[in-house]
C-alpha cells in the first residue's frame, strides 16, 4: 500500500506508511520559499515520489528528529539530511517486530534499511533556524528518549514537532541512549515554550490543554525512575 498523505493544517501534511503498524509520523511543511520534510519512516517506499507533486519546484530541506529505525529507515532515498549527528549506541532495534508488518516481504525490506550511512547527514546545531519563507523553525536539542533527539519549534504559530520526545502515547526511556535526567530537562524546556499544538512522532497531535497534562504526567513518571 502506498503511504497515506493527509492534510492536517494549511500547507502541513502528515505522512504514514500503511504497511507497518507502528509507523512513525512524517511531516511535510510547504513554505512560500522552501519545503521541509521531518522524518522518513522505516523506508518501505520512497516517500519523495509521493510528496513531489506538493513540493513542485521548491527546495526541500530534510530533517531527522532522532536515530531510531522507524524514523531513519527511509533516509536511504535521500541525501543532505539535517540531524544531530552523534555517535549512536542504540537504534531501538528491540522494538522491531515481524508481527507489526503486513507481510514478511515488508519486514525483510525494513531489516535491509537498518544500516546508517552517516555520510548522508549534515550536523545541525542547537538553536539553528530553518527559514521556509512564511515559517521559521528553530532546532531544539531535546535529548532523553535518545541522545540524538531534536525538536523543531515554529514560534509564530506556536507549533512543535517533537519526534519521540513527547506524543499522545507512552514515552520510552529504557533504551541504551535514554537518559531520564536529560528527558526531564527536555520536557521542561518544551513546556516553557508554551506550544499551542504538538505534532509528535506517533499517534495524534496534542492541543495546549492536553500538552500541559501529558508533559506533567511524563515528568512525574520519569521522576519516579530516577
Amino acid at each position: 500500500m502506498k503511504p497515506i498523505i493527509k492534510k492536517i493544517q494549511s500547507n502541513i501534511y502528515l505522512i504514514r506508511e500503511l504497511d507497518y503498524i507502528e509507523s512513525c509520523n512524517c511531516y511535510l511543511i510547504i513554505g512560500t520559499k522552501k519545503c521541509l520534510l521531518i522524518d522518513f519512516g522505516i523506508g518501505l517506499d520512497n516517500i519523495f515520489n509521493f510528496i513531489f507533486p506538493l513540493i513542485k519546484n521548491k527546495e526541500l530541506i530534510k530533517v531527522l528528529t532522532h536515530f531510531h529505525f522507524d524514523h531513519f529507515g527511509g533516509t536511504k532515498y535521500f541525501d543532505n539530511i539535517l540531524a544531530n549527528k552523534i555517535k549512536i549506541k542504540d537504534i531501538g532495534i528491540k522494538y522491531l517486530n515481524e508481527k507489526d508488518f503486513y507481510s514478511n516481504e515488508h519486514y525483510l525490506k525494513a531489516i535491509g534499511n537498518l544500516e546508517i550511512d552517516f555520510n548522508k547527514f549534515i550536523h545541525v546545531k542547537d538553536k539553528e533556524t530553518i527559514n521556509l519563507g512564511d515559517y521559521i523553525f528553530e532546532i531544539i536539542y531535546t535529548p532523553g528518549h535518545d541522545s540524538s533527539s531534536i525538536s523543531l519549534f515554529e514560534k509564530k504559530n506556536k507549533m512543535l514537532f517533537s519526534g519521540d520526545l513527547i506524543y499522545d502515547g507512552e514515552i520510552y526511556h529504557d533504551l541504551k541512549d535514554s537518559n531520564i535526567k536529560d528527558y526531564i530537562l527536555s520536557l521542561q524546556k518544551i513546556l516553557s515554550l508554551e506550544p499551542k499544538i504538538i505534532y509528535g512522532g506517533h499517534n495524534m497531535a496534542m492541543s495546549s490543554s492536553t500538552i500541559i497534562k501529558k508533559v506533567i504526567q511524563s515528568i512525574q513518571k520519569l521522576n519516579k525512575h530516577k
